[in-house]
């Protein structure tokens, strides 16, 4: 099952998701920050996060 959490890259941020995490469920989480051409420092940096939904709270794999 995939889903979306957050803000999409337009701007808008997801408001119709309801989805419970359980057990077993695998989540990937990618901030991204982005600075505008024309802007000191223009470019931009995605970190990433997996993680895996157990029993007893998540499990990062970095």
């Amino acid at each position: 099952m995939w889903f979306r959490s957050g803000i999409n890259t337009d701007g808008t941020v997801c408001k119709d998701i309801d989805t419970v995490l359980e057990p077993g469920m695998v989540v990937s989480l990618e901030p991204m920050v982005t600075v505008m051409d024309g802007q000191p420092g223009a470019g931009g940096y995605r970190e990433h996060c997996i993680l895996v939904i157990g029993e007893d709270g998540a499990t990062s794999w970095v």
